[in-house]
C-alpha cells in the first residue's frame, strides 16, 4: 500500500463519524419538519391552565394578569 492509502484507512473511522452525525441531524430536522400539530390538545391544555389559574387564585396566589 502507498502512503496515501495508508492516510485514508486511518482517516476512515472520522469520515464514518461524522456521516454519521450528519444523519442523526438530518433526521431530526425531518422528525421536526413533520411533527404533528394537535389543535384538540392545544385546547384541553389551554383548559387545564385555566383551571389551575383559578385553583391557585382561590387559594390566595397571585398568578398574574390574564
Amino acid at each position: 500500500m502507498s502512503p496515501t492509502e495508508v492516510d485514508y484507512f486511518a482517516q476512515l473511522p472520522v469520515y464514518l463519524i461524522i456521516s454519521l452525525g450528519c444523519y442523526g441531524l438530518l433526521m431530526v430536522g425531518i422528525g421536526l419538519m413533520q411533527f404533528p400539530t394537535c389543535p384538540q390538545e392545544a385546547v384541553l391544555l389551554q383548559q387545564d391552565i385555566a383551571e389551575a389559574k383559578g385553583f391557585l387564585r382561590h387559594n390566595g396566589v397571585d398568578v398574574g394578569s390574564d
